[in-house]
């Protein structure tokens, strides 16, 4: 088959893959009919805010104080679909849409650096099939849309030739201030890339001055929130062994372990191992990595350093930052799905099996089958109600994530009746908060009802939230 024939095939492989994708998310959120979890009714619960402050005043009053702690870009989107499709439980589907397409497409344009077209296009649909990319992706997290434009600047910074187009460099700037507008741990993961392309970069001063005027562009769209929010940001950053941002020592809230124990050095390889390849990928993926040449003479490939660069400095800045959570290492799923496909490039065979193996696991942690086992691995702990098992187990599969996110669930937790029945005025306490019972998920209740409602954890009566 010639080169032009595939090239045109490529998108339309590609496609085809991305669409059946999007079709069993979108068919998860119908038959899904649980209330969102305490990270995602914060999120919802931000984006009907600001879309009654846009209602009340325009788009841009009272928007800081609304997103805070997080910068807008993820609940601007909220507010958007709230405003368009009204009180939809397909929320986190749309709003995670963007995020899904730039992850899939920015894997897939990374890909074509390194592999046949198609090849690429496939690296591009597996980035989807990891299971945690796959629980977190019908969630209203930052995660999947952070990790979107991780993986478009990953790719235009090679688009760039590493800076030295000054066209795709502004670009890169302009995806960079998205990535800042998302999450402000944007940084933790293209840092190492920046600097390896720079180092890489055939004329550095040229490199130098177009990443300069990338910066020009993308400083005021940044600043649009941080300068604001500077102060506040800094005064409230966490900053003290109570907190946790040692990273030497664990996170007092989760128990995570520091640096000064071995599991918080492996903390995030085991996560990969655990939540996004399971047992049979990542067979793959170590012989891959440590046998040269098993998959395709190694004189036909392109040096792969800017892969390893990038996977392994996220790593490490990772495992330097707490609090820590497996869902951190999303923006990853680039140079993971890439290099796992590179390291097999020549054997269709073991290919088609990494795609099928990932297909079928996504479609077993989609929707509860028959002799699905419940859970395989070693060092977790059976009774485990404040998380601790995430520090130390290794998964060989799990259908669900620690009961919040799996295949669909049925359940109603009467938020409506309890608003129904508090008297006007009233405060409300919650002993204990489970993940789809709490604070969060009653004011989110209220705010789609219209209502006010004030209410606190039981222990946390000092931070009434209305």
């Amino acid at each position: 088959m010639s080169l032009r024939s595939e090239n045109h095939r490529v998108p339309l492989v590609w496609a085809l893959g991305f669409g059946l994708i999007l079709i069993v998310h979108f068919f998860w959120q119908l038959l899904n009919e649980a209330p969102p979890a305490w990270d995602m009714a914060f999120h919802q619960l931000k984006g009907w805010q600001l879309l009654e402050v846009w209602r009340q005043g325009g788009p841009l009053s009272g928007v800081w104080s609304i997103s805070f702690p997080y910068p807008p870009l993820y609940h601007w989107t909220e507010a958007l679909i709230f405003g368009a499709l009204g009180d939809t439980r397909l929320v986190a589907f749309f709003a995670n849409l963007p995020g899904l397409f730039f992850l899939s497409y920015g894997t897939y344009g990374v890909g074509r650096y390194y592999l046949k077209p198609v090849q690429a296009g496939w690296a591009g649909i597996l980035v989807l099939l990891f299971p945690m990319v796959t629980w977190v992706s019908r969630e209203s997290l930052l995660d999947v849309p952070l990790a979107g434009w991780v993986a478009l600047s990953g790719f235009l910074l090679l688009k760039s030739r590493f800076f030295t187009s000054r066209s795709w460099t502004l670009l890169l700037g302009l995806a960079c201030a998205a990535g800042m507008l998302t999450k402000w741990t944007f940084p933790i993961y293209i840092l190492v890339p920046f600097l390896y392309g720079l180092f890489r970069s055939s004329h550095k001063g040229k490199s130098c001055l177009n990443l300069l005027f990338a910066g020009l562009l993308a400083l005021p769209l940044v600043l649009i929130y941080y300068a604001p929010n500077f102060r506040i940001l800094a005064s409230n950053y966490p900053t003290t062994e109570q907190i946790g941002l040692i990273p030497w020592r664990p996170f007092p809230r989760h128990g995570e372990p520091g640096l000064n124990n071995f599991l918080g050095w492996i903390y995030y390889p085991r996560v990969l191992v655990s939540y996004f390849l399971f047992l049979p990928l990542t067979l793959l993926f170590m012989v891959g990595a440590l046998v040269p040449g098993v998959g395709v003479k190694e004189e036909q490939v392109p040096r792969r350093n800017y892969l390893w660069f990038w996977l392994v400095g996220g790593l490490v800045l990772l495992t330097l930052l707490t609090p820590k959570d497996p869902r951190f290492a999303i923006p990853l799923g680039t140079p993971l799905a890439v290099l796992l496909v590179c390291f097999w490039q020549g054997h269709r065979r073991v290919l088609a099996a990494i795609l099928g193996v990932s297909a079928l696991q996504f479609l077993l942690i989609s929707f509860s089958m028959p002799f699905t086992p419940a859970k395989l691995a070693i060092f977790s702990r059976e009774e485990d109600g404040d998380f601790q098992t995430i520090q130390r187990e290794w998964v060989i599969f799990q259908p669900e994530y620690f009961g919040i996110t799996g295949p669909p669930r049925k359940e109603n937790w009467r938020f409506a009746e309890i608003l129904s029945r508090i008297p006007e005025g009233a405060e409300v306490g919650f002993l204990p908060e489970l993940p789809r019972f709490n604070v969060n998920g009653l004011i989110l209740q209220a705010a789609r009802t219209g209502e006010e409602v004030k209410a606190a954890a039981i222990g946390n009566l000092d931070h009434w939230q209305l």
